[in-house]
């Protein structure tokens, strides 16, 4: 009787959780099959390319170049790998506003908006690890796999926690 009546006041709540779930291990299955086609364009031109482009853009002295999915500068070199293109971050917002009760315009809405912050915390995540490979070589590993990670992973659950946050308009229903 116990577990009904827990399941009873956290209907809403376990259904989210599920669909949550269900969408994210979805779009990973999703990811992984589709990632020999896209790796090119994900990682080689809209990760590694447009980050060596901000570098070179803010700090012109750099002479940043890429060659695929690799920065290269001054001896320095950093490979954009498969899970370094900022595709596990978008799951998660892809997933989290998709599973959460809301009208399907804002859906997308928070969808599109949720992508593009992802895809700015990641650019802005490599070029941080460009920068710590070449001035502080010794803290890339740390910087990259707790502090990066964590990073990303903040950055959607505070986006996801503003936008369910946000009222919709005053005739729009909430589920």
């Amino acid at each position: 009787m116990v577990v009904k009546s827990f399941f009873t006041r956290n209907r809403r709540e376990i259904l989210f959780v599920g669909k949550f779930v269900l969408y994210f291990l979805a779009g990973q299955v999703l990811y992984s099959l589709l990632n020999p086609l896209l790796s090119p364009i994900l990682t080689d031109l809209l990760t590694a390319s447009v980050s060596a482009g901000l570098i070179n853009l803010f700090v012109p002295g750099q002479l940043v170049a890429t060659q695929g999915n690799t920065i290269l500068s001054g001896g320095i070199s950093l490979q954009i790998a498969i899970g370094c293109d900022g595709i596990e971050g978008l799951i998660i917002i892809l997933a989290a506003v998709g599973s959460f009760p809301m009208p399907l315009r804002r859906k997308i809405l928070g969808m599109l908006a949720g992508a593009g912050v992802v895809y700015l915390t990641n650019l802005l995540r490599v070029i941080a690890l460009f920068f710590t490979l070449k001035r502080y070589p010794d803290l890339f590993s740390f910087v990259h796999m707790y502090v990066g990670q964590a990073l990303i992973i903040f950055v959607c659950v505070v986006f996801f926690l503003i936008w369910v946050g946000r009222p919709g308009k005053p005739n729009e229903p909430n589920c």
